[in-house]
């Protein structure tokens, strides 16, 4: 039920029966109950309800709240247009560390306002109408920024995966309304002989393979991740320079690199989706030494770089299970075998770096 239409009394009256019946006929079931986000991080906006999320606790929505695991939030900041705060040379760099920005400053207040609880991402994203607002989105809705900044939402959700539990973007498609004013489209799909995608679509396509080829993913924190293995964790320097942002995001202090580690896939031994936030270029070093992956023979990597008004639509290639694609975004790709060399993220870029061995 969406409670932007109704009370609070309303809303629990509503969900109370609900819930108990399916803890009666599913009692291992997960249920969320909504707060808004806007409420969580006291940013105030459009898409706040005030004082929602405070009643829910007092009342403890009369018994309801002590009976659902998580809740569930709706993450909409930039319908408002809080991109105007920064300096239009910091706004590329603040668009794609908004995501984690934000779901840090949240796992801090969800771990205050609802301990116990983790927490269903159900929708994030901007909607359509609102990418005319500010110049920089208009630009980048079709391309690469827009793709980058999608997927630091997944990193994010990595990087604090016992908070988070599901994340869902809103949305993939919409028959091909890219222009619906409450839509974020990245597949058109309205003739279905000819289905497009944007840059964005392309950059999620691949990183999405990756993340659903492995069997584990991986936190990387301060150049570092840890690998669990049947019978020990491994913990492995990526040599990741940490440079910092040069300004804060919500009052949040990030470094340029965000990043994640995907293994035990079929095509790949590991792999790393990694991003760079600022608009400077950061160097790596991805050394197999260094990562225990003394079975890598090869490794490849990927790089989108992240250019405003890039893009626009492209038809599914034959093959769309072959990455990268060639359209609409022409990513630089690299192969070779695996050395201790380094690579450089050129500004404001997503890399996606795969150690394989010969089959």
């Amino acid at each position: 039920m969406n409670c932007i239409s109704t009370t609070l009394t309303e809303y629990i009256r509503r969900i109370t029966p609900v819930v108990q019946t399916i803890r009666q006929l599913l009692p291992s079931a997960r249920i969320a109950a909504e707060v808004f986000f806007d409420e969580l991080l006291g940013t105030g906006g459009s898409w706040a309800v005030s004082g929602w999320n405070e009643q829910l606790r007092k009342t403890n929505a009369g018994g309801v709240m002590s009976q659902v695991d998580a809740v569930t939030i709706h993450d909409y900041l930039l319908n408002d247009d809080r991109l105007q705060s920064f300096t239009e040379a910091e706004q590329p760099s603040a668009l794609l560390a908004w995501p984690q920005a934000t779901m840090r400053r949240a796992a801090a207040a969800l771990g205050q306002q609802f301990p116990n609880k983790t927490a269903w991402v159900t929708e994030y994203g901007i909607l359509g109408r609102n990418y005319d607002e500010n110049h920089l989105l208009q630009c980048a809705r079709l391309g690469s920024m827009h793709g980058i900044f999608i997927i630091a939402r997944v990193l994010a959700a990595v990087d604090q995966h016992t908070v988070y539990e599901a994340l869902q973007y809103f949305n993939l498609g919409a028959n091909g309304l890219q222009a619906n004013s409450h839509t974020d489209t990245l597949v058109n799909a309205t003739d279905l002989d000819n289905i497009t995608a944007n840059g964005a679509a392309q950059i999620w396509s691949h990183v999405a393979m990756v993340a659903l080829d492995s069997t584990h993913m991986h936190r990387v924190n301060h150049g570092s991740f840890s690998m669990a293995t049947s019978s020990s964790t491994i913990t492995a320097s990526t040599g990741v320079h940490e440079p910092i942002l040069p300004f804060p995001i919500l009052g949040v202090n990030l470094t340029c690199i965000q990043a994640a580690a995907f293994s035990g896939g079929n095509r790949h031994l590991l792999a790393f989706v990694l991003i760079n936030r600022c608009t400077q270029a950061v160097p790596i070093h991805l050394q197999q030494r260094a990562l225990h992956l003394s079975q890598a023979t090869s490794m490849s990597l990927c790089i989108y770089r992240g250019v405003s008004g890039d893009g626009g639509w492209a038809k599914l290639p034959p093959s769309g299970g072959t990455f990268p694609w060639n359209a609409p975004l022409r990513p630089a790709t690299w192969a070779g075998p695996v050395t201790n060399t380094t690579h450089v993220l050129p500004a404001t870029s997503l890399a996606i770096a795969t150690f394989d061995a010969e089959r």
